[in-house]
């Protein structure tokens, strides 16, 4: 299974966009027991919901599509100080908001339906887009005060936390909101809450973890596309941000040649980041390193790429013979040559220093790759590539993934 951000894909008569849908949670600080043992007093399972949702707030986009407005559920932040919401780095995407012609960003929040204008997006500076690889979080200022904020857990809370402790988040599923879409000022959104047990602990070295060097949580929450984003909490305190899932990616040819991808979660094995570095941006940020940028970004539709509404005519962009190569570990291990049809069929070679492989896969109207080598006939590791491609810059490139449990382990680019 792959790990990805989870995403949604909206799609109205006019416009065609894939935003990424992340949704987000987490507690108030009442946890901490006069024992010492900081897990020892937790609220109940009511309780928890409460909190949670006092905080919780929808992300919406409001997109100006010629004479008409359009709300999108964009996201979830959580409130974490009077006028400062936590979400992830993948949701307060600059590139990817500045591709909408927004008006408007802004937080609804759970339970009341009250609205809040979002003002900036701060990204946390080492976030480079791999979800299991760097930190994916990030914050959005409001204009308006927030009522209600939730409790980030102290280093020695987060410390203490191990496999098998309860965890809980609540969010705005994909598909929850495709039955009650929220409609800023009209509908009240009710967030979902989801709970579960801490499975693992990691670190983005994949070496041995030590309490204090944990970069990010495995958990078993029954997360599904759209809760990408969620803060986890742990006895009533955030302990870290939802970010991604396991998931299972199948491409379809139909019969007139138009291509159909689809995400679709594997197992109940899902991940979120590490509040230290929640923690470490709330910090940037109040010092003054990092400023952020203003809501919504300037309307720009060829950074990133758009999507035509004409998949035909999109195809056509991206069609062509690339070449490149995947890097691990700092270094090229192999080449890759590919053609991409006018249909968006994907055929070509990898080469590496063991033999020669070949790739087949596709590219799917919104410019989502996928294609896979043939190396198990050889009795090797099956090689995964899954990405994006990029007419504008006549360019593709993603992630490399390997093995039965598809493993990430480096990442990849080709040119035309």
């Amino acid at each position: 299974m792959v790990a990805f951000p989870w995403s949604w894909q909206v799609r109205n008569s006019r416009l065609l966009c894939a935003v990424v849908l992340a949704s987000l949670c987490a507690c108030g600080g009442e946890s901490v027991g006069s024992s010492g043992n900081p897990f020892s007093v937790c609220p109940d399972a009511r309780r928890t919901a409460e909190i949670l949702n006092s905080a919780t707030y929808a992300i919406v986009l409001e997109v100006v599509d010629g004479p008409n407005v359009v709300y999108y559920a964009y996201g979830t932040g959580f409130a974490i100080a009077r006028r400062l919401i936590a979400t992830n780095a993948h949701v307060a995407d600059r590139d990817l908001m500045a591709s909408l012609p927004l008006s408007r960003v802004l937080g609804v929040q759970s339970g009341t339906g009250t609205v809040v204008t979002l003002a900036r997006g701060i990204v946390h500076p080492n976030y480079t887009g791999n979800p299991l690889g760097s930190p994916d979080v990030a914050l959005f200022t409001s204009v308006e005060e927030l009522p209600a904020v939730l409790a980030i857990a102290s280093d020695a809370v987060l410390e203490e936390m191990r496999q098998g402790d309860p965890i809980a988040l609540a969010g705005f599923p994909a598909d929850v909101n495709e039955v009650l879409p929220i409609i800023p000022d009209e509908t009240v959104p009710q967030a979902t809450v989801l709970t579960g047990a801490v499975t693992a602990l990691h670190n983005y070295t994949r070496t041995v973890v030590a309490p204090d060097d944990v970069d990010y949580i495995q958990h078993q929450a029954p997360t599904t596309p759209g809760t990408s984003g969620s803060a986890l909490m742990v006895c009533g305190q955030v302990v870290g941000v939802n970010n991604a899932g396991t998931v299972k990616v199948v491409v379809v040819v139909g019969a007139d040649g138009e291509l159909t991808t689809d995400r679709q979660a594997a197992a109940a094995n899902n991940f979120g980041v590490h509040a230290k570095y929640l923690q470490e941006l709330i910090t940037l940020f109040v010092e003054g390193t990092l400023q952020g940028f203003e809501l919504p970004p300037p309307y720009t539709p060829s950074t990133p790429p758009g999507v035509p509404s004409d998949t035909a005519q999109f195809l056509a962009s991206v069609a062509g013979v690339y070449s490149g190569g995947t890097v691990l570990n700092g270094e090229i291990t192999h080449r890759m040559d590919i053609e991409v049809s006018t249909e968006g069929r994907i055929q070509g070679v990898s080469t590496w220093s063991n033999g020669t492989f070949g790739l087949q896969g596709a590219v799917d109207g919104n410019g989502r790759v996928m294609f896979e080598d043939d190396a198990m006939d050889s009795g090797f590791a099956r090689g995964l590539y899954l990405g994006q491609a990029e007419p504008g810059e006549s360019r593709m490139r993603g992630n490399y993934y390997e093995g039965q449990n598809e493993e990430f382990l480096g990442e990849w680019e080709m040119r035309r």
